[in-house]
């Protein structure tokens, strides 16, 4: 739970009823709630991992993704795991060092805010991605400036 929390990671493993079987938010032997999030249903309807898009955690406020994968036996969902973590932490998993200045990667949800940024991560989430507002297809590309005035060529 300590190296979790460093990391700023909490796992969750919850049945398909929305009882949590372990979850690392809270000290052991605490009782743990039930919940069934849209997310679940999503995931036990297509058998399919899910991200989030970027919500304010309620147990201290932080920015936070989650990501939920089903937990399939016999051909059957039988749990849901879940990892939500600080966008800090998908944008170093995500990009480590391999992106450098002058150049910038983001990632951002389905609502258009900025998940995870390859350099200061903490200044842009949940910021609007510069652009978003341009992309209306399911795929595309557009050109804009960012928040630092620096032209930016974006790809969805």
């Amino acid at each position: 739970r300590d190296l979790l929390k460093s990391q700023g990671l909490d796992i969750v493993l919850k049945d398909v009823d929305g009882r949590h079987r372990v979850d690392t938010r809270y000290p052991w032997g605490e009782a743990l709630p039930s919940s069934t999030l849209l997310a679940d249903r999503i995931v036990m309807a297509t058998r399919a991992p899910y991200v989030s898009d970027l919500f304010s955690s309620p147990e201290d406020g932080r920015l936070r993704i989650a990501i939920t994968v089903p937990v399939i036996r016999d051909g059957a969902v039988t749990a849901l795991l879940s990892a939500r973590l600080d966008p800090g932490a998908l944008a170093h998993a995500l990009f480590g060092d391999d992106v450098r200045r002058p150049y910038f990667a983001s990632i951002a949800d389905r609502t258009g805010r900025i998940l995870a940024r390859s350099s200061e991560t903490d200044r842009f989430a949940g910021r609007l991605l510069t652009g978003f507002a341009q992309s209306l297809d399911d795929r595309g590309t557009w050109q804009g400036v960012n928040p630092d005035g620096l032209p930016v060529h974006g790809a969805y």
